[in-house]
């Protein structure tokens, strides 16, 4: 608002007596620039509106190669896993997709816990070996 009634003073617009009065002619200014602050907020939020689609849209490309990637590994990973011995396989899938640690596995195996320990080292040995050393960083 305060533009609005200095834009007189900046731009060089002059009040013409015989179109109204001082106060009409100002109001106006302070309006119609008013207005124009308006529109051009208007258009920047739409622009950055677009923008923001499209960050979505690149984020939302690199999420599904990431997906794409992640679901690859977990093929292989299982691909790897079915290829060892059932008591290898079930101390690895009891350890890492059940949480149990070794003493529990033991106990619902009812195995001593160096027999879980030594399978599990021989299973991960074969998947890590089946994977590829670099791959296992991941």
């Amino acid at each position: 608002m305060q533009d609005g009634f200095l834009t007189p003073w900046r731009s060089g617009v002059r009040y013409q007596r015989g179109r109204g009065s001082v106060r009409s002619w100002i109001l106006s200014l302070v309006h119609n620039q008013a207005i124009d602050v308006l529109q051009r907020d208007l258009a920047r939020d739409a622009r950055d509106l677009r923008h923001e689609h499209l960050s979505e849209r690149l984020r939302t490309t690199e999420l599904t190669e990431a997906k794409a990637e992640q679901r690859e590994d977990a093929r292989r990973v299982r691909t790897a896993l079915g290829d060892l011995p059932a008591d290898q396989r079930q101390v690895i899938e009891l350890a890492y997709c059940g949480g149990f640690t070794h003493t529990e596995i033991s106990e619902m195996l009812e195995l001593p816990a160096g027999t879980v320990k030594g399978r599990m080292r021989l299973g991960l040995t074969k998947v890590r070996l089946s994977l590829g050393a670099g791959e296992v960083a991941r």
